[in-house]
């Protein structure tokens, strides 16, 4: 990963129930990433780390002053770190009990300080490849 790269590293999520003005849903993101794998070596490792670090919040997006009510929405905002296993973790929950009046018509997180780690078990140099799936669910 660029430096470049790491600005472009975006997740967009569209809450149509805001959008059209039906009531805002509480909403999770959810991703896995699987095996990295380099065909030209017919390897696959399961250790690669992808940590995405701290999404960098919109302009327009402030979070309390207040620490018992800022701690528990970057916790919320905090993703886990995904490992190369195909194993789902969390990564962004918007609550809506505490984020009442975030706008997410779209909401864009900038994850510019992502890590990918690559294992010391490669042994092979060449291009290798993952597939992150992202699930979105609403509702707590």
């Amino acid at each position: 990963m660029t430096d470049d790269s790491k600005k472009l590293a975006q997740l967009v999520i569209q809450d149509n129930s805001q959008a059209n003005n039906t009531g805002a849903l509480s909403w999770r993101v959810t991703g896995r990433l699987s095996a990295f794998a380099n065909p030209d070596a017919s390897e696959a490792h399961t250790d690669f780390k992808l940590d995405l670090g701290l999404p960098t919040m919109p302009a327009d997006y402030q979070y309390p002053t207040d620490p018992d009510l800022k701690a528990p929405i970057v916790a919320n905002h905090t993703p886990e770190t995904m490992l190369s296993n195909n194993v789902t973790q969390q990564l962004f929950f918007l609550n809506r009990v505490l984020e009442s009046t975030t706008d997410a018509t779209p909401l864009t997180l900038t994850y510019a300080d992502a890590k990918l780690t690559v294992p010391n078990t490669v042994v092979k140099s060449g291009k290798y490849e993952s597939t992150v799936t992202y699930t979105v669910k609403d509702g707590l």
